[in-house]
């Protein structure tokens, strides 16, 4: 799904973040600290931890 969503928005002229490995080693290395008790959703920390790189381009 995401290969997918990267070639529509690369077809529409803009450009993607691939997440996953920009933070996902911090994540992999404090999951107790970067997200909630239901191991999916990240609590206030977490989501701080993911907003450089959503900045713009």
């Amino acid at each position: 799904m995401a290969a997918a969503q990267t070639v529509a928005v690369v077809e529409a002229g803009a450009r993607t973040v691939s997440l996953g490995d920009l933070i996902g080693p911090d994540f992999h290395a404090m999951p107790t600290e970067l997200f909630s008790s239901d191991r999916f959703h990240p609590p206030l920390r977490g989501m701080r931890a993911r907003q450089p790189p959503c900045y713009p381009a």
